[in-house]
């Protein structure tokens, strides 16, 4: 799979994974956006920056490393430092290097040292990170991709069951989803889609805890207008149009203009 796509999907959908794993609290991702950055003059990418929404918070540079490199902190500092001076050379900063193993990190640490060990560095060992709470999915996912296939299909069922009882709105339960069965199909490529949620043993969308809310508040509006009631809370949680039909069972056209009439009451 590829892991740094996944990871910068990961700390886009979960930032509190990203804290947790660091030792902070998972509440601090809320003054942070994640984004990826590109320096230009040296045609170089960081994997991922958690830029503060607070000036006086530091800027995270994250980078994760599942293959073995002598330049891995050669490679983060240089990128930390030009960031710095091209961006705002009063901010402060943290890194952040996650990587599979404690394997993959270089031998020779000593021109590094003063860095690596200040409280500016987190190094983070994935195969290393304790067990996850029943709050911490996001952390969860990190220890399933390291896991052997077998451990990550157990970790995953059991994601999934924490996932579906959770309160989460309707848009991030189905990231979560997603997030687990990309990570699965990593460790099983050879599976379909469908072998796939056969697998996890996923229900369709419409017997999960969530979707059965949304339809008895529905009916608590009457009969009469059940599918529409439904059809305006999937679309407020960010459902498609075409998904929202397929669900509801309402022509196309109808669940067009209602979609219409919601954006124009949010804008």
């Amino acid at each position: 799979m590829r892991t740094d796509a996944l990871f910068y999907r990961l700390f886009q959908e979960v930032p509190a994974c990203y804290f947790e794993a660091i030792g902070a609290d998972a509440k601090v991702a809320e003054q942070y956006t994640f984004t990826s950055d590109e320096l230009k003059q040296a045609g170089l990418r960081l994997d991922g920056i958690f830029v503060p929404k607070r000036p006086e918070d530091p800027v995270h540079f994250v980078e994760v490393y599942f293959y073995p490199s002598p330049k891995v902190y050669s490679n983060l500092f240089a990128k930390v430092f030009l960031w710095l001076e091209t961006k705002n050379p009063e901010q402060d900063w943290h890194a952040s290097v996650f990587f599979a193993s404690r394997n993959l990190e270089p031998t020779n640490l000593r021109p590094y040292r003063n860095l690596i060990d200040s409280d500016q560095v987190s190094r983070v060992y994935l195969d290393a990170l304790p067990e996850a709470d029943e709050s911490q999915v996001g952390l969860g996912i990190m220890r399933m991709i390291v896991s052997t296939p077998e451990r990550a299909l157990a970790k995953a069922k059991l994601l999934l069951e924490r996932v579906g009882e959770s309160k989460s709105i309707v848009a991030e339960t189905r990231e979560m989803i997603e997030l687990i069965e990309v990570v699965v199909s990593g460790h099983f490529p050879g599976l379909g889609r469908k072998e796939l949620a056969k697998m996890l043993q996923i229900k369709d969308f419409r017997e999960t805890k969530v979707y059965q809310e949304i339809r008895e508040e529905g009916l608590e509006r009457g009969r009469v207008e059940t599918r529409t009631a439904i059809a305006k809370r999937l679309l407020q949680e960010k459902f498609s149009v075409r998904e929202v039909v397929e669900y509801t069972g309402l022509p196309l056209r109808q669940v067009q203009k209602l979609r219409k009439k919601i954006a124009n009451r949010d804008s």
